[in-house]
């Protein structure tokens, strides 16, 4: 569902000698945003299978399988219907980037992506960054396919990531909801053993908002690489089946390190001897450790875990509240299972999440769904403890056994878009301002000479700025102007909830 925090956001102001300019200096880090993922569980409570129920499925001829009349159709019968299809027709004169091997046979890993709602301006992003990233960063021999699944952002949109991008497995489909896409991805198109969930609005990090480290470049093989050793928790006994490439929040512990040699999947002659990983578990006896094991975004699962967890709840024909597909799920994952995490940079400032994390979250604003309790139907936050044994022992809301069904608060959804979208137009316009301003700074400083005397540049802005190497001073224009173009979100304009800061509708 993000993205990272000003940890250096300096504002100097000074009399420019050379541009006789007053200007506002950010530093390096200006514009490296930071989102810890905020969870929307705040306490613990529960709701008993009884109150939950099921539609019917349907056979072939569109009959309930009880002989009633009612009938919904599940996911793996649309899924046959779909026959979802290998993109081939691409005219490689249109491809907005191109991949070295298309299709790819005997993939290691799928990289699953999910749209909705029209934000395929997202989704061109995401899989712009991702391919790149793959192609020119992570080993050449690592195989990867896609999979993609979209939720009723209509023919033109749909069609234009098509016949843009080189894409193995697509389906088109209206509005089904986040729990029937993710099925659909996990169980039905994606045949690598492993999967990295990216929705559409999780982008690589680079050179514009992170240090391109080595380990950072290699992220999604460094994490295969652990996830092949099949190792396990010692604290929990968990088999370790996930790991976080996103900012998270800190659900970890001390460092594990592997000692036997590890290869690096896809090249032929990288190993590291030790790989250094931070073991992440939930922890049902602590608020807020829901995701310590499982999470929409960014993250790498062996696809065995779904096979043995089952399905997401809230496809259409569920009684279950899309606002708690994911929390739910990820629930049912951390009973069994564990994740983990690695610094993918020295982390001198401590702020573990960005250090950990080669993909920020780039959907701040653009919501397909409430987030902000007053406009959620019945929030009654023990939906994430359905099909579990935790359920039946806790207490409902009243308003739980008339919740809609999932079509129904998919359509509210879709009218809430309105509604957000209204009130943050004049946040995305100020942001828009912002970007043109650190533009027009990066000009000023250039033309006025003062970064190519880091001495000079120190003594005008202060400590603030001693940290920083000549090299970096030499490239501070440089870098502002590629933060003021990335895709990648600016600090100060939305929260880690996607959500408008300082206002609130």
């Amino acid at each position: 569902d993000m993205p990272f925090s000003s940890q250096y956001q300096i504002r100097c102001s000074a009399i420019m000698r050379h541009a006789k300019l007053k200007v506002v200096v950010l530093s390096q880090y200006a514009i490296i945003a930071s989102s810890l993922l905020l969870l929307f569980v705040s306490k613990i409570v529960i709701i008993g299978a009884s109150e939950t129920e099921i539609h019917n499925v349907c056979d072939t001829s569109g009959n309930a399988l009880d002989g009633t009349s009612s009938c919904i159709e599940s996911r793996s019968d649309i899924v046959a219907r779909e026959k979802f299809s290998t993109i081939l027709s691409n005219n490689d004169d249109d491809l907005i980037i191109k991949r070295r091997t298309f299709p790819e046979e005997e993939p290691l890993i799928c990289l699953a992506f999910l749209s909705c709602c029209g934000r395929t301006n997202l989704l061109e992003q995401t899989l712009k960054g991702i391919i790149r990233h793959m192609e020119e960063d992570e080993p050449q021999h690592l195989k990867y396919e896609i999979a993609w699944v979209d939720n009723g952002s209509g023919k033109e949109k749909q069609q234009f990531i098509a016949s843009k991008f080189q894409i193995e497995h697509a389906v088109t489909v209206e509005n089904m909801g986040l729990a029937w896409g993710m099925n659909a991805l996990a169980f039905d198109m994606c045949t690598a053993p492993y999967i990295m969930l990216l929705e559409e609005d999780w982008l690589y990090m680079d050179e514009a908002v992170a240090e391109q480290t080595i380990t950072r470049k290699i992220s999604i093989a460094l994490g295969l690489s652990v996830l092949m050793s099949n190792p396990i928790d010692k604290q929990t006994g968990r088999p370790i089946k996930g790991f976080f490439l996103r900012v998270e929040n800190e659900i970890l512990r001390d460092r594990v390190y592997e000692e036997a040699f590890t290869r690096i999947p896809g090249s032929y002659d990288q190993q590291i001897k030790t790989v250094g990983y931070f073991p992440s578990c939930m922890d049902i006896n602590k608020n807020g450790h829901v995701f310590g094991a499982f999470s929409n975004g960014a993250s790498i699962y062996d696809r065995d875990i779904f096979r043995d967890v089952g399905r997401m709840y809230g496809e259409p024909g569920d009684i279950f509240h899309d606002g708690f597909v994911e929390g739910n799920y990820s629930f049912r994952v951390g009973l069994k299972y564990c994740g983990a995490r690695a610094l993918l940079e020295d982390c001198h400032d401590g702020n573990l999440g960005r250090c950990m994390a080669s993909f920020a979250h780039i959907g701040g604003g653009h919501n397909t769904r409430p987030n902000r309790k007053k406009h959620m139907e019945c929030v009654d936050e023990s939906w994430i403890f359905y099909g579990t044994p935790y359920y039946d022992d806790f207490s409902k809301k009243d308003c739980s056994k008339d919740l809609s069904d999932i079509s129904t608060q998919l359509r509210k959804n879709a009218e809430f878009m309105v509604f957000n979208a209204i009130h943050n137009k004049d946040v995305f316009e100020r942001e828009k301002q912002q970007r043109e301003h650190m533009r027009n700074l990066a000009k000023m400083i250039e033309e006025s000479g003062l970064h190519l005397d880091p001495v000079n540049f120190r003594a005008q802005f202060g400590p603030q700025m001693s940290s920083m190497s000549d090299e970096d001073i030499r490239n501070f224009p440089s870098k502002m102007r590629k933060q003021a173009d990335s895709p990648h979100q600016i600090p100060g304009f939305w929260d880690t909830l996607g959500r408008p800061i300082d206002l609130d509708f």
